[in-house]
């Protein structure tokens, strides 16, 4: 499942959420309780199929 950024319309807080696609968006800010949330645009990080562990993301060297 993959993270997916929010941020708060009313107190600008910044928030990730693990769910699955099919989810609802979260409607409430967890900082403030106000409704009214908006889905972010985020780079995508990518686990290496080889088992290293490392997360890869843009600007990545290695």
């Amino acid at each position: 499942m993959p993270f997916y950024d929010y941020s708060c319309l009313s107190c600008d807080h910044r928030f990730e959420v693990l769910q699955k696609l099919s989810d609802p968006a979260p409607r409430e800010c967890p900082a403030c309780g106000r409704e009214g949330v908006e889905k972010q645009v985020s780079a995508p990080a990518i686990q290496s199929a080889s088992g290293g562990g490392h997360v890869h993301g843009p600007g990545c060297r290695h």
